[in-house]
């Protein structure tokens, strides 16, 4: 269990279970940064803050009240619906794979890309649910109360973003790759076609994740940043 230390006397604690580190252990957080301390680090990203921002979509922040809410959002509609179809479409494909020859090539490209993409997309979920997602929380909690965090394994929220964003753009190449596959195929119109509805899946999929990843990117990480230099530097 992790205290929160006071900025000021009088200000109240928060208190947190959060797990800081990457639950997959496939990417130290706090590597990106020398953590020679929490407000040091802090203070080069937010030097960088600027540029993180310019990619957002301030317009858009604007229509959400707060991180918590565009969080809660994340999760609602748009991590629920990754794990429902990650966890159905091995059947999906299984019917499609019925009425196609073992070789059909459209099919083998089409499994081998989803594949990827799902493994790649668990793994991505997992450390937002489970780390980036429940900092964010805290850093907007922290800046409502006036009160700083403890340092973290990962140093600023800066770093978990970076790793966040760099997946987003392995998981974006091998959506569009899945969507060229679809675009260049010859699939009847019929409804009852398994190949048709695989390929319909994926299209509502494929506009769900696009909105999924921009949400992050361009509202959620922008505010997050902010936060943070707010907390530490206002």
């Amino acid at each position: 269990m992790n205290t929160r230390e006071t900025k000021r006397p009088g200000a109240i604690a928060i208190m947190t279970s959060r797990k800081e580190t990457d639950p997959s252990g496939s990417m130290a957080y706090g590597d990106q940064i020398p953590p020679s301390s929490r407000g040091g680090a802090v203070g080069m990203a937010s030097r960088n803050s600027q540029t993180v921002e310019a990619a957002g979509d301030r317009r858009g922040e604007r229509l959400w009240g707060t991180a918590a809410e565009v969080i809660d959002n994340i999760l609602k509609d748009h991590h629920n619906v990754a794990w429902r179809t990650i966890e159905e479409m091995p059947a999906i494909l299984k019917q499609a794979r019925a009425v196609c020859s073992p070789t059909d090539t459209f099919l083998n490209a089409v499994e081998a890309v989803w594949e990827e993409l799902a493994g790649e997309l668990s793994a991505h979920m997992k450390k937002e649910e489970q780390v980036l997602f429940p900092f964010i929380r805290d850093l907007e909690l922290a800046a409502i109360h006036t009160v700083s965090l403890m340092p973290v394994s990962f140093v600023t929220v800066a770093n978990p973003m970076s790793s966040i964003r760099v997946e987003h753009e392995r998981e974006t190449k091998l959506l569009d790759r899945l969507i060229e596959l679809i675009d260049g195929s010859m699939i009847s119109a019929d409804a009852d076609n398994p190949l048709r509805k695989l390929v319909e899946r994926l299209r509502v999929f494929e506009q769900d994740l696009r909105r999924h990843i921009y949400l992050e990117n361009s509202i959620l990480f922008p505010m997050a940043m902010r936060l943070e230099a707010e907390l530490y530097f206002e």
